[in-house]
């Protein structure tokens, strides 16, 4: 049987969700259930949506970080679409592949400027978009994708691409490594701020997409979208 194409009720689910709250703590929970996040040196602070424990916060030191393993669940290999919720106060690592090394990396720099890096799965090659635009000391919903079919890189801010570049088609990334948040090894920039809401998916989100992505961690929010594929023999 061959799935020729998919019609989405809602956006594609992501391949792991955290929501860094009182409740869950570390915890995944997408589909894939991976092993939970874990926090170092980090304390709760107030999230997106207002609720008092609703973020982490890091205070922009070594030893405050969090750390995701990852057997296979976060290794998303050809697409890939990072969204989270920051409220910087320096820049810094949010989600980095390969801690010790280099890997697919999203940051902030400076407080303003949102990076990312797509780096090869062979080592050999790196592509980097950055750009001016994010708020410091408030919340912004950002995000970054690569799409292996298209070949384009976008950088996102409130659901809307704020850089674009085509780095070529049918990369194979660096996500098959873990992933650090706030600090990592051999750098000295450690991020000071909030983080809320780390979602990674497996595929390239449009902008519709992204923006029915932002609340999911919200009280009252968060149903699993439906999907459902149409198939033809």
């Amino acid at each position: 049987m061959k799935i020729n194409r998919s019609i989405y009720t809602g956006p594609p689910r992501a391949v792991a969700l955290y929501p860094l709250n009182s409740k869950t703590q570390g915890r995944d929970l997408g589909p894939r259930k991976n092993q939970p996040g874990r926090p170092r040196g980090v304390r709760l602070a107030s999230g997106p949506d207002g609720f008092p424990r609703g973020s982490f916060y890091f205070s922009g030191r070594r030893g405050s970080y969090t750390y995701f393993p990852n057997n296979g669940g976060i290794d998303t290999r050809n697409s890939i679409t990072l969204l989270v919720w920051v409220y910087p106060k320096s820049g810094g690592p949010i989600f980095s592949y390969r801690p010790r090394g280099s890997g697919v990396s999203l940051w902030v720099i400076r407080q303003r400027t949102l990076y990312v890096k797509f780096v090869r799965r062979s080592g050999k090659g790196a592509f980097v978009l950055r750009t001016r635009g994010l708020r410091p000391r408030t919340w912004n919903y950002i995000g970054a994708s690569y799409d292996c079919k298209t070949g384009l890189a976008t950088l996102w801010r409130e659901s809307m691409p704020i850089a674009q570049r085509n780095i070529g088609r049918g990369l194979r990334l660096a996500t098959n490594y873990p992933a650090v948040m706030g600090s990592r090894p051999g750098s000295r920039t450690y991020y000071r701020g909030r983080v809320a809401c780390m979602q990674v998916f497996d595929v390239a989100l449009n902008g519709p997409q992204i923006r029915k992505r932002r609340n999911v961690c919200f009280r009252g929010e968060g149903k699993k979208p439906k999907i459902l594929f149409v198939c033809f023999h």
